[in-house]
């Protein structure tokens, strides 16, 4: 009567379990990466909305449809105007290491153009620039975000 396991075995056992995380380790970092392009369609979809209701609202107020002429983060987190009117308060602003990541960043020139950049990690990012004229967000990557559906 054989009371323990041999050593082959055990290599096998070892084996088996070698071969199975080899397959769903990668699947399991693919999946976040999924997760993250997912939050970037929402976030811009969700960024393209508030600017148009932006824009609904000061046609109620002062008569003519306008745009934000920046958009940036401000000391709240979120998007805000230029007047500190909040746009959208949804989105995580990166710290300076982009450690916070997926995180969203900002850089004005301060004539109604900006460049809107997602951050997946510290390594990955899509930017998109914003214009007051064009009233929209347009990657600036657009083989990127082809593979991602997203954006103009």
């Amino acid at each position: 009567m054989k009371k323990a396991m041999s050593m082959i075995e055990i290599i096998f056992v070892i084996v088996i379990i070698g071969t199975l995380a080899g397959v769903a380790i990668p699947k399991l970092f693919a999946g976040r990466d999924d997760a993250y392009a997912l939050k970037l369609k929402e976030q811009h979809a969700l960024i393209i909305t508030n600017l148009e209701q932006y824009s609904q609202s000061m046609l109620y107020e002062t008569g003519s449809k306008k745009f934000p002429k920046n958009i940036y983060f401000g000391n709240k987190t979120g998007v805000v105007t230029d007047s500190e009117n909040l746009v959208f308060n949804k989105l995580a602003e990166c710290n300076s290491s982009k450690s916070n990541a997926p995180c969203w960043t900002s850089v004005n020139n301060g004539t109604g153009e900006n460049t809107i950049t997602f951050h997946f990690n510290n390594k990955k990012s899509i930017s998109f620039a914003y214009s007051q004229t064009n009233k929209s967000l347009i990657c600036n990557n657009i083989s990127e975000c082809n593979k991602l559906k997203i954006g103009k």
